[in-house]
């Protein structure tokens, strides 16, 4: 199993640094659904879904700048500079997607399920650029 394991590592990390973030990005992705969905399951009765998505982002965040420093970028850099660097960028991009959505929604009609899509290809984007050339540079 171990043998496994150390071949399946070193196949990913084969990867080009740009399919490794796609690849860990439909991880984290995953695992922010999860949390989100456990904590609003806990919490629906207390607060509003919102603050369960920013609750839960908090720890959704702490998962994938752990993923993104050492499968993505393999950074040595310190905690303390690049876990709140990470956390800015994803929180800026937290807020971006937000504030696009609704906008492009209002102002030009488009069907949010359809719109979202096109915004998350365009924020996993800027956010990899973001990441490579301040989280982890």
């Amino acid at each position: 199993m171990q043998n496994l394991v150390t071949q399946g590592l070193k196949i990913f990390f084969a990867l080009r640094q740009e399919l490794r973030y796609l690849l860990v990005g439909g991880f984290n992705t995953a695992v922010g659904l999860v949390l989100f969905t456990v904590f609003f399951l806990i919490f629906k009765s207390m607060m509003r879904p919102s603050f369960i998505l920013y609750f839960s982002s908090f720890f959704s965040i702490t998962v994938s700048f752990f993923t993104l420093k050492y499968f993505v970028f393999q950074s040595q850099g310190k905690f303390l500079k690049e876990y709140p660097r990470t956390f800015l960028v994803q929180t800026v991009s937290l807020i971006l997607n937000g504030v696009l959505l609704d906008y492009v929604t209002k102002m030009f009609g488009f069907y949010p399920l359809y719109t979202q899509p096109v915004l998350v290809l365009f924020i996993a984007i800027s956010g990899y650029f973001a990441h490579k050339m301040y989280s982890f540079k």
